[in-house]
């Protein structure tokens, strides 16, 4: 159903939220590993880290909050559709395979949009100074040597697969079964064709609000783990069915069903192909997905984001507080030397 030679799709979709959280646990636990290696190096003292150490799942917490303020700020400078979707997915990538324990999220972010505007050669419009001069305190050097590690980490998988090109061929798919073709056969009989343009003209400006709506569903979702779960293939054809829904576009149900059979038809000489209908049903699961995800952001929007802001001062905290430990040990240590 999807490209499966890609390097985004082998190394860089989990398919489950448990294999992704397993992996993270895996980073975070192996981060906490060498943090204590390194006190024991530099500390004669017998100090007690844990307690300064992130868990997981505050390491998910400062990531979240992070990536949905990367998306504020290409928001703010007005940044194309294509560079937020990329630079999302850059920081979010590097975050599996790295700790915030070891990386600044702060800085990440700055990065990886640098990135992405210079992978669709938008930088050639920006400098650094110009995107990133207002940001108080930020160290523009530092977010442009970080760079080469981010670029490392990935192992230089930049190519990204993009959501908007299925939507794209879902708009061309569904204008010609259901507005070139079915519009024009139920009129076959009516002569008035000023009626039948005015009908697909409609549709057409319906079928353009539903693909502004997933667009925008996809800018909701980036700072979430959706797009280390799923393909952005299964996650544009969800976005899209739930648009189609919320907007009442006629025959979305059953159009659904149609490219998801045509799709398997197209690939039935593949060998561990899908069926159509479990096609059908991990569609419909990516969407509950989305949509409880969207739901649990609502909320947490309606309370203005209060609780995760606390949560991530917190986390920040101890952050620093591990930080500066670790300074004094071996600021101590030069001198005992």
């Amino acid at each position: 159903m999807y490209p499966s030679e890609s390097h985004h799709l082998k190394e860089w979709v989990f398919g489950s939220l448990d294999l992704l959280k397993a992996k993270k646990n895996e980073i975070n636990e192996r981060a906490k590993e060498n943090w204590k290696n390194e006190f024991r190096q530099i500390s004669s003292e017998n100090f007690e880290i844990n307690e300064l150490l992130l868990t997981s799942k505050d390491e998910e917490t400062l990531i979240s909050y992070y990536g949905r303020q990367l998306i504020e700020f290409c928001n703010h400078k007005q940044l194309p559709f294509v560079s937020k979707y990329n630079a999302s997915i850059l920081y979010n990538r590097f975050f599996t395979i790295q700790s915030v324990m070891d990386y600044d999220p702060r800085i990440i972010i700055f990065t990886s949009i640098s990135l992405a505007l210079k992978l669709e050669e938008f930088g050639l419009h920006f400098t650094l100074e110009k995107l990133f001069g207002d940001v108080p305190g930020l160290n523009i050097q530092e977010v442009f040597r970080h760079e080469l590690t981010v670029c490392n980490t990935l192992k230089f998988h930049l190519y990204i697969l993009n959501p908007r090109n299925t939507l794209e061929g879902l708009r061309l798919l569904y204008k010609k079964y259901y507005i070139d073709i079915l519009v024009v056969d139920e009129n076959l009989d009516n002569n008035d064709h000023k009626k039948t343009e005015n009908k697909k003209n409609q549709l057409i400006s319906l079928l353009s609000k539903v693909i502004l709506k997933a667009e925008t569903y996809v800018l909701a979702i980036l700072h979430t783990l959706c797009f280390l779960i799923y393909t952005p293939s299964q996650i544009s054809i969800a976005l899209f069915d739930i648009s189609a829904r919320e907007l009442n576009l006629p025959h979305s149900g059953e159009f659904l069903k149609k490219i998801l059979k045509e799709i398997h038809q197209a690939n039935s000489f593949q060998l561990n192909i899908e069926t159509s209908h479990s096609s059908l049903t991990i569609i419909h699961s990516v969407r509950d997905f989305i949509m409880q995800t969207l739901e649990n952001d609502r909320i947490a929007r309606g309370r203005g984001y209060e609780h995760e802001e606390i949560e991530t001062k917190r986390i920040l905290d101890k952050l620093g507080k591990l930080q500066r430990r670790r300074n004094k040990e071996m600021k101590r240590r030069k001198k005992g030397s």
